[in-house]
């Protein structure tokens, strides 16, 4: 599709009492992502949608899904989860994979947002520019990650316009099956405190 995302993410350094877990202690995390349209710098189209080029290669910001995870420490975790099932509180191996994977992350928050862009904005995204924001989570533990996708579209360059929410946008209209409208994946990245940044 021509579009690259880079998300970086770096610890705020200082826990803080989080209002959203009734005053339980937390990390405070700022993350970055950077939407970049580099179709004018792919050098060959073979592949690519022939709709989508008609349409000059802009595409619009419609929304974002994120899910975001704490990570217990394994010998915690472990400890953990096998004094649950000795009290019967996890019956079986499948519902605790379904608590907490392998590596000993579990999925805390959900944000499933589709159709109100990302900090208000619905940005079209022209061959050569980028859409930069930044954002904060908080977790519990001292070590998390990320992940999710962008909800995207490809748009006429010429007739449409960057948006904020509350504004008419055509693409927020179309089916969901609308070959125009596409998913962009972020991949899991870590939010670590101490560390300076941490990138995918």
């Amino acid at each position: 599709r021509g579009v690259r995302l880079v998300a970086s993410s770096h610890s705020m350094r200082q826990a803080s009492f989080s209002a959203r877990g009734g005053g339980e202690r937390s990390n405070r995390f700022a993350y970055r992502i950077r939407v970049e349209n580099i179709s004018d710098w792919m050098t060959s189209n073979q592949g690519r949608n022939e709709h989508f080029q008609s349409l000059k290669d802009a595409v619009q910001l419609l929304g974002r899904t994120w899910k975001i995870y704490e990570r217990r420490s394994l010998a915690t975790s472990s400890t953990s989860l096998s004094r649950l099932l000795d009290e019967g509180a996890i019956p079986d191996k499948q519902q605790r994979k379904e608590k907490e994977d392998d590596d000993g992350y579990r999925l805390t928050q959900s944000v499933n947002e589709p159709l109100t862009g990302a900090v208000g904005h619905l940005p079209v995204i022209r061959p050569g520019e980028v859409f930069e924001y930044m954002s904060g989570a908080d977790i519990k533990t001292p070590t998390g990650a990320m992940e999710g996708c962008f909800h995207m579209a490809a748009v006429d360059a010429e007739t449409t316009d960057s948006a904020h929410v509350g504004d008419p946008v055509e693409a927020l209209n179309w089916k969901s099956t609308d070959e125009r409208k596409f998913k962009m994946n972020v991949q899991r990245f870590g939010l670590v405190v101490g560390d300076e940044k941490c990138e995918d």
